[in-house]
């Protein structure tokens, strides 16, 4: 892709994660990293976004790969030498194959996120925790598997009256 410069990437499209090991790493250790994988969904392999991030990475002389992450354990993730998740739509619908799947690709090749930032961020009741430490999050309505649908719709028009 054109007009992308390698500082730009990683804060658009690869996260800060990534952005700060591009800056600890000298020339020498960009020219060598090479094959790296963009991770999705089956639902979302040929998504723009997911192109676009894999263009991106092309962009910089690198060899770009998208996988799905539901197939990982047919995927040989050695071979790479970074993933990053990019399009993984879905995973709350296999959530313990989704941390079997993080657990696993970390320990085969450096996973952007780490696998344990993914796992927390994945769960979103991460928000309550930000949420009692003071930090500000978006009005957020959690949901038990045990909620029943009165008790829910009431708490919906609640934060919709705030």
């Amino acid at each position: 892709m054109r007009g992308f410069r390698i500082h730009s990437i990683p804060s658009i499209l690869l996260g800060s994660s990534f952005q700060k090991r591009r800056r600890e790493m000298n020339s020498t250790e960009l020219k060598r990293k090479k094959n790296i994988v963009v991770i999705s969904t089956k639902h979302c392999i040929e998504y723009p976004d997911t192109i676009a991030a894999a263009k991106a990475i092309e962009s910089l002389g690198w060899t770009a790969s998208i996988e799905c992450w539901e197939d990982f354990k047919s995927i040989d993730w050695s071979r790479f030498d970074c993933a990053v998740i990019r399009t993984p739509w879905g995973y709350h619908n296999f959530f313990p194959q989704w941390l079997e799947f993080l657990a696993h690709v970390s320990k085969h090749t450096r996973l952007f996120n780490s696998a344990q930032i993914l796992g927390w961020n994945s769960d979103k009741k991460y928000m309550q925790q930000l949420e009692s430490s003071g930090i500000p999050v978006v009005p957020t309505v959690f949901l038990g598997q045990d909620s029943n649908k009165v008790g829910i719709a009431g708490r919906v028009r609640s934060l919709m009256e705030e």
